[in-house]
């Protein structure tokens, strides 16, 4: 859930004995899935399986058993005098789908199973990827865009809100032409909702001089996608573009477009018309006899340029992964202590700072602040040892910790994603 908040708020959320989350648990026998994480998009082939356990003793843990949709894909031996121990196996799945991953811990005559951590395998992807949409397995591209961006599947749809463009000049030449006569015409393509975008392109058609269209074509740029610009900047070489050609060129008409990431072209802009005039080879023109261009009104008008509008809009803010999930332990009996947290953050102009947000529940303590860094695709990322922290705050007792991330946008937009509490245990060294 995302909500923009202040900051009075958040420590209070931070400092409530009542926050929700998860109850410590009484099982003497814990085990748990680190990797892959719950959501994630994997592509075919092998995979690292990877878990924890621990007993409430300090020891006794001798295997773990890793299960796919309940069924047993092997297990590992562990040190049973450690109180911590971890294992993992390679899985390699047999086909596309959803799948329901869990390890089951052993001590003795004891046996505990994880939470069930849900992920998707598809052959459509290539990489790992964390899906901002639960890992759905009904769209490939759920792992590239959150919920409410990700681009619609069906033909022709239009994944852009407006799209606009000018071109200067509105007189071109062409051929052997005098210094100072403008051959290169500008696009500039104004589009209000990049998000989905893949490529912008400005097509044209040159006009010859009976109306007829003599050749096609088009100047492309790659989108920056969610996050990007706006505006795009486009040209066209008019003596490129007619080489070749033995027909007189007197008009170009061009059409702004739009390609999503889908492979869907979307014409949002209406085509407009430029007049043109070959110079010929003794750099006059073909027509006036002069280089100098007339004065010649575009047959259509222009669109006016977007005034600019201010940006109220938050950022997006997700948090994509806190690991470990559920359990953290300090104290110098464990090699615990060490926090993850992995967030989305976008806006639709530019992200400004991203902070980690995180104090212990009911023990006085304020939001301690950390700035998380961009891993790139809109990920950020912080990782902190709260070990001799949350033994100062704690003093060896078990006890919870509240965490959230705050996106912030340049023009003073703030928005936040609350995590479930994490149970934080004391190992007695």
């Amino acid at each position: 859930m995302k909500k923009i908040i202040s900051l009075s708020i958040l420590v209070i959320f931070l400092l409530s004995a009542c926050a929700p989350g998860m109850s410590v648990s009484t099982s003497n026998l814990q085990a748990w899935v680190d990797q892959p994480v719950a959501g994630s998009i994997l592509p075919m082939g092998a995979f690292p399986f990877k878990a924890h356990a621990r007993h409430i003793s300090g020891s006794g843990v001798t295997k773990i058993e890793f299960l796919v949709n309940g069924v047993s894909i092997g297990s590992a031996d562990t040190d049973s005098s450690a109180p911590i121990v971890y294992a993992e196996t390679s899985w390699n799945p047999a086909a596309p789908g959803r799948y329901t991953l869990a390890s089951r811990a052993y001590a003795g005559g004891e046996s505990s199973e994880s939470d069930s951590v849900t992920v998707c395998v598809s052959d459509q992807i290539q990489t790992a990827t964390v899906s901002q949409s639960g890992g759905s397995c009904d769209d490939p591209l759920a792992g590239a865009f959150p919920p409410e961006e990700v681009p619609t599947v069906a033909p022709g749809t239009a994944p852009f809100v407006e799209m606009k463009a000018e071109a200067s000049p509105s007189y071109i030449f062409y051929g052997v032409c005098p210094a100072g006569s403008p051959t290169t015409v500008s696009f500039n393509v104004y589009i209000a909702d990049p998000g989905a975008a893949e490529t912008i392109r400005v097509g044209y058609s040159l006009i010859d001089s009976g109306g007829t269209v003599a050749a096609t074509g088009g100047v492309e740029t790659p989108s920056a996608g969610i996050g990007g610009p706006n505006n795009y900047s486009l040209s066209l070489d008019m003596n490129t573009a007619t080489a070749g050609l033995s027909a007189l060129i007197t008009a170009v008409e061009f059409t702004p477009e739009g390609i999503d990431v889908l492979g869907n072209i979307v014409t949002a802009a209406p085509a407009y018309r430029i007049s043109v005039e070959k110079c010929s080879s003794s750099g006059t023109s073909s027509g006036s006899g002069t280089a100098v261009p007339p004065t010649v009104a575009p047959p259509t008008p222009l669109p006016p340029t977007p005034a600019p509008v201010a940006d109220t809009t938050p950022p997006a803010v997700d948090i994509t992964l806190v690991n470990p999930a559920d359990t953290i332990y300090y104290g110098s009996g464990c090699s615990g202590g060490i926090l993850t947290v992995e967030a989305y953050v976008a806006d639709n102009a530019a992200v400004g700072n991203v902070y980690l947000v995180y104090g212990y529940v009911g023990v006085g303590s304020e939001g301690i602040f950390v700035e998380m860094t961009p891993v790139g695709g809109n990920i950020y990322s912080a990782t902190v040892n709260i070990n001799d922290q949350a033994y100062s705050f704690l003093q060896g007792a078990n006890g919870q910790v509240a965490i959230a991330v705050i996106g912030n946008d340049l023009a003073g937009n703030s928005a936040q994603d609350t995590g479930s509490n994490l149970n934080l245990l004391f190992c007695p060294g």
